[in-house]
């Protein structure tokens, strides 16, 4: 017999779900196990391990705290999957699948690269002083290294007049922090553009001056930090979305609506004494939307409970 592996998605963003499927191809014994883990330099981590005599275990891996759900595997047919959720950047490396059985030992490998689509620059009017404007671009949640690019209106880069940092978070993902004067640049039209070079995806901010004052047509922005999620029949998920102001405005309303539906899954109204909250008949129990302590962080992200065929699809998080 023989052994390949498969990563599925091939570049999974940070967290998405990773699967690994090790397929036994030929004459399968009848006696085998197959090991599933991680190699390191220091010390191999077992994601799982399947006997064909027992049943398969599942051992929890020394990062495991940092996640939502551990790591789950089974066999079935002669392919033996292990999926990962919540996928953190210090995932990649190499996964291999090891077989052994009639006293015969066959393995593969997969190197599993992995990409951070960070959230959208906030770009900001951090100082005015006499004729000098100083604008601030921040964003977060990027993988590997990202580029950050400033333009003008006529598209002309600027990025040698802005100073940028780039710092790796407790997460080992990337925030940028980027400043640029724009006290003799004639155009009144600046975007700061933040650039995944693997992904080759990027997230744009555009903002406008005129004089000393910014056109500003809204006060808060609503950002969804992954556009495609991976989910299990069966398990719950958690469809992220982030409120992103420096003062909540003092009437909000919250709504989650899936693309095709007319009518909202729910709406959440959180404003002090007067809050609301209202989930059509069909979600009550499908559905949860973070609140209270959650929603003064920012987080508006929606809970789906026991997921189903039927549950695939777009969905719109939006704010007014």
């Amino acid at each position: 017999f023989t052994v390949t592996v498969h990563a599925d998605p091939e570049v999974p963003l940070i967290g998405q779900g990773l699967m690994l499927s090790c397929h036994l191809i030929g004459k399968i014994p009848t006696n085998f196990q197959v090991h599933w883990y991680k190699w390191e330099r220091n010390k191999n981590m077992t994601l799982y391990f399947y006997n064909s005599t027992s049943n398969g275990s599942e051992l929890v891996r020394a990062w495991d705290e940092h996640r939502s759900i551990t790591p789950k595997g089974w066999y079935e047919n002669g392919i033996v999957k292990v999926r990962l959720f919540p996928v953190q950047a210090e995932d990649r490396g190499q996964y291999v699948c090891a077989v052994t059985g009639d006293n015969v030992y066959q393995e593969a490998i997969a190197e599993v690269i992995i990409a951070g689509f960070g959230s959208t620059p906030r770009l900001i009017i951090e100082q005015q002083q006499n004729n000098s404007t100083t604008l601030r671009c921040t964003s977060h949640g990027w993988y590997p290294l990202p580029e950050v690019l400033w333009t003008d209106s006529t598209g002309q880069n600027i990025s040698t007049m802005a100073e940028t940092r780039i710092q790796k978070s407790v997460t080992e993902l990337y925030e940028i922090d980027s400043t640029l004067r724009v006290a003799d640049i004639a155009s009144d039209i600046i975007s700061c553009t933040v650039i995944n070079p693997l992904l080759k995806k990027h997230r744009e901010n555009v903002i406008a001056i005129s004089g000393k004052v910014r056109v500003q047509h809204n006060f808060f922005d609503v950002e969804a930090e992954h556009e495609t999620i991976t989910a299990v029949i069966g398990e719950n998920i958690i469809l992220p979305c982030r409120l992103i102001t420096k003062h909540v405005p003092p009437s909000m309303e919250l709504q989650w609506r899936k693309e095709d539906d007319k009518c909202p899954m729910g709406y959440l109204s959180p404003n002090g004494s007067n809050s609301r909250e209202w989930l059509r008949k069909e979600y009550e129990k499908k559905a949860e939307v973070f609140k209270g302590k959650e929603f003064g962080k920012g987080n508006i992200s929606l809970k789906l409970n026991n997921i189903q065929v039927e549950d695939t699809g777009k969905y719109i998080c939006s704010a007014t």
